[in-house]
């Protein structure tokens, strides 16, 4: 046989050899405390390769509103970062519906941001979507407003022709 034959052969030998040694560490895992042993084997082969795992809580440096979580971190409420009469995002989201009904360019501008407001919120971005869910709000009422105005005029001046 060749030498690269040879080479080949033990790489193939020494393949299920790993792949039984992983096994046999999670067969001896308790199954009802199998998390508890998946992070101490973590914690375990984090200390020998000195590498950050997913388990670590760290900020991200290009984007400072993101962060790594542990799964296990509670959900902020969507009332805590909705403007004050609202309690859901999908009121807010309504009223940004209602806006575009109203007066349609400034209505569209709150929808986007309504939008955005729960997207943000679904990734985890908690504060981005309390920035993005004022200014939806703000337009929406703007957008009323100005609606309810335009309404105003044109039923006035639809009263003056007649």
């Amino acid at each position: 046989m060749d030498s690269t034959e040879e080479n080949a052969f033990r790489v193939k030998e020494k393949e299920p050899e790993k792949e039984s040694q992983t096994e046999s560490q999670f067969s001896q895992a308790d199954p009802k405390h199998i998390d508890v042993s998946l992070v101490n084997q973590n914690q375990a082969a984090k200390s020998k390769d000195k590498k950050i795992t997913s388990y670590e809580i760290e900020a991200s440096k290009e984007n400072p509103h993101t962060m790594t979580l542990p799964h296990l971190v509670r959900k902020v409420p969507e009332s805590d970062l909705t403007p004050r009469p609202w309690k859901t995002f999908n009121q807010i989201l309504c009223l940004s519906y209602i806006s575009v009904l109203f007066f349609f360019p400034i209505g569209a501008f709150a929808n986007k941001y309504a939008w955005k407001a729960i997207r943000t919120y679904r990734k985890g971005l908690y504060v981005l979507a309390k920035k993005w869910a004022k200014p939806a709000v703000i337009l929406s009422y703007i957008a009323v407003l100005v609606g309810c105005i335009v309404i105003t005029i044109i039923v006035l001046a639809v009263k003056k022709m007649l």
